[in-house]
């Protein structure tokens, strides 16, 4: 397969980490490599990136910036897979888990469901779960006062069958993005329907 094109993604927040490569820190390549980068797509609320990171940017990058940010689209009904407005658990006290990168950024989408976070059980990223860890989850949920269980579509489907006695509901999220993104996406879409 042919690459033609590379947009690189960074967390709005702290999207450098300590600067670090891994496994030392969250880098995959060092800040130079960012020179090829045809465009940047910032993933969060622009009020994250600060000043300072938009400094390195310039001096690392010559590729445009573009903003986009997660908005929590429907909560899925894991056993059934039945959807539901995102506002159904507003007021409710539910116990989150996720075994994703960036725990942080799935705890502001909750929060923008109007949904009460009374806690977060968080893994490392691609995190395999076992019965165990299910039966431990369903019981914490139990023991914190909550009223459902929530985590991401991705740990939704990778955790198989939920014994729980309360509901868990998988956050569907998309991305929102600035309109020069969505300009920029549509002529890759039509350069690439071309070949």
């Amino acid at each position: 397969m042919r690459r033609n094109i590379d947009i690189v993604l960074l967390r709005g927040e702290k999207p450098f980490g300590n600067g670090w490569l891994l496994p030392a820190g969250p880098l995959r390549e060092p800040l130079s490599a960012l020179r090829r980068a045809h465009a940047l797509v910032v993933s969060g609320p622009k009020k994250d990136f600060s000043q300072d990171e938009s400094g390195i940017l310039s001096k690392h990058a010559r590729a445009p910036v573009f903003f986009a940010e997660h908005r929590p689209v429907s909560w899925v009904k894991h056993d059934t897979g039945e959807p539901a407005e995102p506002d159904r658990l507003k007021g409710v006290r539910v116990l989150a888990f996720a075994a994703i990168g960036n725990p942080e950024s799935f705890e502001h989408s909750i929060r923008q469901t109007g949904a009460v976070l009374c806690g977060m059980v968080s893994y490392r990223d691609h995190h395999p779960y076992s019965d165990d860890d299910i039966r431990r989850l369903a019981k914490d949920a139990e023991k914190s006062g909550a009223g459902a269980v929530v985590t991401t579509e991705k740990d939704g489907v990778r955790i198989g069958k939920w014994s729980g006695s309360l509901p868990l509901y998988c956050l569907r999220i998309r991305m929102d993005a600035d309109a020069a993104l969505e300009e920029m996406i549509r002529r890759i879409d039509s350069i690439s329907t071309r070949e």
